[in-house]
C-alpha cells in the first residue's frame, strides 16, 4: 500500500492531494512513528500555505523541528549514501545536494523513493556532462543550482543540448564563469523558453551577454518571471525599449 503512495506522489510531485492523503494513512496506522510520519507531512504543508496565523506557525515550526530531529536519520536511511545531504519540503525530501557521481549512479534510484525535484549540483565538467546528460530521471528536475562551481561555456552547451531537460524551470548559474558565451547558448537552448528563474549574478556577463539576454528575451516566446543579473555591466537608457511585463 504504501508503495502505491509513493509511486503516485514521485510520478506527480505537485501533487499536493497525493501527500495529503498518503499522510492520513499514515495517521491511521498503529505504530506512533508513521502516525508522526503523517503528522510531519501536514504540518509542513500548512506551513507552505502561509495560512498560518503567527502564534500557531510558531508553534508548528517548533513541532517540526522536534520530528525532525527525531527522525531525520530514520527518514533519510533508504538515500543517505546517494546524496550529500537534503532538505524536506511538504513532508518529503524534495531538495539535494549531490556530486555528478552521485547523480550518475543512483538519481534515478533516489527520484522513485522520494518527489525530489530540486537539485544542487557539482562537478559538471567536460568529463562528466556527457553521461550527467543522458540520465534520463533529469526529467524530474524543476529547479537545478550550479552557482558556485566552475561551469565552462562548452560544458553548459552541451548540458543544456540533454533531451531530458524538459521540466526545468529554474536554473541558477551564479559564480559559475559561465560568461557571454555560455549566456548565448543559453539563449539558444530550448530550456531557455521554459525558465521562469534565471540567476546569472557574477558569472562574468558582460555587455554581449546582456545584449544576447535581452534579445532573447524579445524575439522569443519566454516563460521567464525574475532574471537575477548581479555583476552585470548597466546599458544606457534608451539601448532597448522597456521589457514587456509578463
Amino acid at each position: 500500500m504504501e508503495a502505491a503512495f509513493l509511486k503516485r506522489i514521485t510520478d506527480e510531485p505537485d501533487d499536493a492531494v497525493a501527500r495529503l492523503v498518503f499522510a492520513d494513512w499514515l495517521r491511521e496506522q498503529d505504530a506512533p512513528a508513521l502516525n508522526e510520519r503523517g503528522e510531519f507531512i501536514h504540518l509542513q504543508h500548512a506551513l507552505a500555505a502561509g495560512t498560518v496565523p503567527p502564534v500557531e506557525r510558531a508553534k508548528l515550526v517548533a513541532r517540526q523541528k522536534e520530528l525532525l530531529t527525531r527522525y531525520r536519520e530514520q527518514w533519510e536511511e533508504p538515500f543517505r549514501e546517494r546524496v550529500r545531504n537534503c532538505e524536506f519540503r511538504r513532508g518529503f525530501a524534495e531538495r539535494v545536494t549531490l556530486t555528478a557521481e552521485q547523480f550518475v549512479d543512483g538519481f534515478a534510484a533516489l527520484a522513485e523513493r522520494t518527489p525530489v525535484v530540486r537539485v544542487r549540483l557539482s562537478g559538471l565538467t567536460a568529463d562528466t556532462v556527457e553521461v550527467v546528460g543522458s540520465v534520463e530521471a533529469l526529467d524530474r528536475v524543476r529547479e537545478l543550482d550550479l552557482s558556485g562551481t566552475w561551469v565552462t561555456p562548452s560544458v553548459l552547451a552541451e548540458f543544456l543540448a540533454s533531451p531530458h531537460l524538459t521540466r526545468l524551470r529554474s536554473l541558477n548559474l551564479a559564480r559559475t564563469h559561465a560568461g557571454d558565451d555560455g549566456v548565448r547558448a543559453l539563449v539558444g537552448s530550448r530550456v531557455f523558453r521554459r525558465l521562469r528563474y534565471l540567476n546569472l549574478s557574477r558569472a562574468g556577463v558582460g555587455e554581449p551577454g546582456v545584449r544576447a539576454l535581452v534579445n532573447g528575451i524579445y524575439n522569443r516566446d519566454v516563460a521567464l518571471e525574475m532574471l537575477v543579473l548581479r555583476g552585470a555591466p548597466r546599458l544606457e537608457p534608451g539601448t532597448f525599449p522597456p521589457v514587456p511585463r509578463g
